[in-house]
């Protein structure tokens, strides 16, 4: 390529022997080569990594409590997601002194909280049997691109999210 990139450079023609090939897994980069160089570069959308491990969502038994697991996401330190945070502890009786509990939630820790370093960032993290073992995943997107969605999406997790026109209203208070 460096041949091939100094003979441009230079102004001497090249001898082209096939087509160049080029995608990217990445919206922003589709975006940006295109604004930039008005250059259209297909994107392909993978599965996630969660597709190439091979779990598969595992349900826990309907004798006991549904269980839900709460992905990451920015969105738990606005204002907004205080308060339905809030609302959701009381609705599903997670409160202390509640008398009927309706359903286990694992709360995954939000990456803007603090150090790394903290015990109860490094204690969030599951792996994907755990997450295929929760009935449901909670999805709160705090941008447009994130690969926790189709992580879900490729074990066949149920995923509980706010349609778009609640997403863009909880994003933009």
């Amino acid at each position: 390529w460096a041949v091939q990139a100094s003979a441009e450079v230079a102004g001497t023609p090249r001898q082209r022997t096939a087509p160049d090939i080029i995608w990217t897994c990445n919206q922003h980069i589709v975006l940006q080569t295109f604004w930039q160089l008005g250059i259209i570069v297909p994107w392909i959308d993978t599965p996630g990594l969660a597709f190439w491990s091979g779990v598969m969502h595992a349900p826990p038994p309907a004798t006991g409590l549904p269980s839900m697991v709460v992905l990451r996401s920015a969105f738990w330190r606005l204002p907004a997601g205080a308060v339905l945070q809030s609302l959701l502890v009381q609705a599903l009786g997670l409160s202390l002194g509640s008398e009927t509990k309706v359903a286990e939630v694992r709360w995954m820790d939000s990456f803007p909280r603090g150090s790394m370093e903290a015990e109860s960032y490094r204690t969030s993290w599951l792996s994907w049997q755990d997450f295929a073992a929760h009935t449901a995943a909670l999805y709160m997107p705090s941008e447009l691109y994130q690969i926790r969605f189709r992580d879900m999406y490729a074990m066949g997790m149920p995923i509980l999210a706010p349609a778009a026109s609640w997403t863009q209203r909880m994003l933009l208070e």
